[in-house]
């Protein structure tokens, strides 16, 4: 669903590396790991689209930041708090109030909405 291309537009490579950095692991294992953790996160409340939407992404760009941020040892509360916003917004899609795909609309069909006058007083 999200590549690291993805986090680059959110965070700098220096930050993504510094965050991705720990001493036993590879730097891709951890940030592989990281966006399982962010889609298992999500696949609780929703079944995740083939064709997400833009805030869908997001909401996993974020939830991967801050699964790489808790390994890295950043204060609880405050990532806490990002991750009930992002849980909130995962309970109104799981109700149906925020799409969680992009789907193939087909142009709106414009409805004739004028009156045909027939002339039947003439016949």
């Amino acid at each position: 669903m999200i590549t690291k291309l993805d986090l680059l537009n959110e965070v700098s490579e220096k930050e993504l590396n510094e965050l991705c950095y720990l001493e036993y692991e590879s730097e891709e294992r951890v940030l592989n790991d990281c966006i399982n953790e962010a889609l298992s996160f999500i696949s609780s409340f929703i079944s995740i689209p083939a064709n997400p939407t833009p805030f869908l992404k997001d909401l996993c760009v974020k939830l991967t930041l801050i699964a790489l941020k808790t390994k890295q040892g950043f204060p609880k509360e405050s990532l806490n708090e990002q991750k009930n916003e992002i849980k909130n917004d995962l309970i109104r899609m799981s109700k149906g109030n925020i799409p969680t795909s992009i789907e193939d609309k087909k142009p709106p069909r414009e409805k004739i909405r004028f009156f045909i006058h027939n002339n039947w007083s003439k016949k």
